[in-house]
């Protein structure tokens, strides 16, 4: 090879190496990115970034007044048939523990196993007992002939001493074998049940078997408190003189406890609870199981 020839092919490499990024991409003399300079880069992601901050800001503010002079403080802003719950309540249950199972197992030579389920019953009904501390002049009378005409502004004391034997000083039966077990409605606003038969009852009325007769064998006596016979039936009751909830402050929804006096041990139970005597509420049975060893 000629000394002109390695000269040439030195030109050619250096002219390829100053080439190799395209200007557009990358210009080394004006130390452009994209056609922009390191300062210009900066003030153009100031700029976007305060333009979407204000943008955020804007609907964020919005929002807030669309939501404050439309959506009233002292009840739901969806009522009636346009509440999630369709205006039909339905049963609810206590102990929860875990959310995924509805399964209650514990043993009862084991406290550790039913210490989680006493402790949710005691965290559920602390707000009852928080409440009835308050002096009787704050409650409405709903007892007796006085409960017909009961200030609707007040509230109704329900008393933890309806619950009969399931209390936390014999932990609500878990200890002995007999586990009671909290009934609930769902707070819906507005909402007064309707009887299905006044001549019986008022009332709404609960009851508490076996899914299958094989369940129905296992799950021995149960009772309940508050409660009521009708036609030689023994039922819970959710009194009537607790409705309708208008989101008084300090209101306590009636509770039923469901005392499990001797069922089969090392079994699965599945139990079924159902509400009677009346029209309006979510009929759906409430479906979960027991288990004592």
């Amino acid at each position: 090879m000629s000394m002109q020839e390695f000269s040439d092919n030195l030109s050619t490499l250096s002219y390829m190496s100053r080439h190799r990024i395209p200007s557009w991409l990358y210009d080394s003399k004006s130390k452009a990115l994209f056609g922009r300079t390191g300062k210009s880069w900066v003030l153009c992601l100031l700029f976007y970034a305060t333009y979407y901050a204000c943008l955020a800001a804007f609907f964020t503010g919005l929002l807030w007044l669309v939501l404050y002079f439309n959506v009233p403080e002292d009840h739901p802003a969806r009522t009636g048939k346009q509440s999630l719950l369709d205006f039909k309540p339905g049963l609810g249950l206590r102990p929860t523990v875990e959310v995924q199972k509805s399964m209650i197992k514990f043993s009862t030579g084991d406290p550790q196993t039913y210490f989680p389920h006493v402790d949710n019953i005691d965290a559920f009904l602390q707000t009852y007992k928080d409440v009835n501390a308050k002096p009787d002049s704050q409650f409405a009378s709903c007892k007796g002939k006085d409960a017909d005409t009961k200030d609707v502004d007040k509230v109704c004391k329900f008393s933890l001493e309806n619950l009969g034997p399931c209390n936390n000083k014999n932990s609500y039966g878990y200890s002995k074998g007999t586990p009671c077990v909290l009934l609930k409605l769902n707070k819906v606003y507005g909402w007064m049940p309707s009887p299905e038969d006044s001549s019986v009852s008022n009332d709404i009325l609960v009851n508490c078997s076996g899914q299958n007769p094989a369940d129905d064998e296992n799950i021995g006596p149960v009772a309940y408190y508050p409660n009521k016979t009708v036609k030689g039936i023994t039922y819970g009751v959710f009194s009537n003189a607790y409705y309708p909830y208008l989101g008084q402050s300090g209101y306590l929804a009636p509770v039923v406890a469901a005392e499990f006096k001797n069922p089969k041990r090392h079994v699965a139970i599945l139990v079924r609870c159902v509400l009677y005597n009346v029209k309006n509420a979510n009929k759906d049975d409430l479906n979960f199981e027991i288990m004592v060893d």
